[in-house]
């Protein structure tokens, strides 16, 4: 976990998805997170079960004094949605490219109903989901730069594929404002998909001409988004 920032203030805590892990999804937003004056921490999940990612969520933003906004990308969109409905610090959800299952949704289920191109995953013989480590970037990031594809191949986490069956418990951004950001080249989570949940939660939408992971090659219009969130929850205005 890193943080950095003012000591008192608002408190993002930046939660990544599926096979990537803080430094890959956020590294080239914390800096404007830091200039912008708030305190940021960057998790790194087991991405074991939905249950256990969410524990560790909340254990940490327990921690913190002050409010909370959560992002979540990806499969961090599922942990912020669970750890946020027990957490009264949290006061806003961002959402990038991720998924947000209502309660008693899984993963599977919303893909089955929003089906993508699909990605050249296999699960191996300990129930790990995996891309082949020289497609993966291609599938992740194909707008990123040739540094970035090289070092996310290099660094594909580990996936417990069974993730996408857990059943979401409960249901955080029924509750509280949210900001949904779409990638609109995205060949991971089906575009369609993530407007379906911008929509049903009424979030307030940056679209993109962006890959998956948008934080790498679009990083100046994503850490921007996250920034405009923050100012909101800290003035208690509503999104527009």
């Amino acid at each position: 976990m890193t943080c950095c920032g003012n000591k008192n203030g608002l408190n993002v805590v930046l939660c990544h998805g599926a096979w990537l892990d803080a430094s890959s999804s956020w590294g080239k937003i914390m800096p404007m997170l830091k200039e912008a004056g708030f305190n940021f921490y960057g998790m790194q999940f087991t991405n074991i079960s939905l249950a256990e990612d969410a524990k560790l969520l909340v254990n940490l933003i327990e921690k913190l004094d002050g409010p909370v906004l959560l992002v979540g990308h990806s499969y961090g969109g599922s942990i912020i949605t669970e750890a946020a409905y027990s957490c009264p610090k949290v006061r806003g959800l961002v959402y990038m490219a991720a998924l947000a299952p209502d309660n008693d949704e899984t993963v599977n289920g919303l893909l089955a109903k929003f089906p993508s191109k699909g990605i050249p995953a296999s699960i191996d013989n300990n129930g790990y989901l995996c891309m082949p480590c020289n497609q993966f970037s291609e599938y992740m990031c194909q707008d990123g730069g040739e540094q970035e594809k090289l070092i996310l191949d290099a660094c594909q986490k580990p996936f417990l594929a069974r993730c996408f069956d857990d059943m979401q418990p409960h249901c955080a951004w029924k509750n509280m404002p949210t900001w949904y950001q779409i990638s609109e080249n995205d060949r991971v989570v089906p575009p369609e998909l993530q407007k379906f949940f911008a929509k049903r939660m009424n979030a307030k939408v940056l679209s993109l001409p962006a890959s998956h992971v948008a934080g790498m090659a679009h990083f100046k219009q994503v850490g921007q988004f996250i920034i405009e969130a923050g100012h909101s929850v800290i003035s208690n205005k509503p999104q527009q």
